[in-house]
């Protein structure tokens, strides 16, 4: 059954308008319309430490998709790392991968990618047998791309 919306007030109070050649100044509290999960059971519930250093979790038949890594000090000297971790919905770890192509400097450099070899994992996306892995890199410039790689899961 779907949880119907409801009117809720907010506790702030906003002000408005007051300007010299403008509407009198307003103020008042913000009505939104939400639906209120607290009135729910969730499906399930469990703990796993796969599940604390991430950067974006996907839930896909019937598994929890996490991942994790660093970005390196953006100077070019270490790699960057990135872990994707398979969890079964009890919190029992079913497979982590290792994402080699975040630490290979070399390469995301020859593809324009990032000089000094910066990939921060962002989020992911689970579809047809794939992981779509985000992440934010950046260079010597500073500024910051999005990439995602494609990750065939076996």
């Amino acid at each position: 059954m779907a949880i119907q919306p409801s009117t809720k007030t907010l506790s702030y109070t906003n002000k408005w308008g007051g300007e010299a050649s403008g509407p009198a100044e307003k103020s008042g509290k913000p009505t939104v319309s939400v639906k209120d999960l607290s009135t729910i059971t969730p499906l399930y519930k469990f703990g796993s430490s796969a599940l604390t250093a991430k950067q974006g979790y996907e839930i896909h038949d019937g598994k929890i998709y996490v991942v994790s890594g660093s970005g390196n000090d953006n100077d070019g000297k270490k790699p960057s790392s990135a872990t994707l971790t398979v969890v079964s919905l009890a919190g029992k770890v079913l497979k982590t991968y290792s994402v080699k192509a975040v630490s290979d400097m070399a390469t995301l450099k020859t593809l324009g990618v990032t000089d000094t070899g910066y990939l921060e994992a962002e989020g992911l996306k689970v579809k047809d047998g794939a992981a779509y892995l985000g992440f934010a890199a950046k260079g010597t410039d500073d500024v910051r791309k999005a990439v995602i790689i494609k990750y065939d899961l076996i």
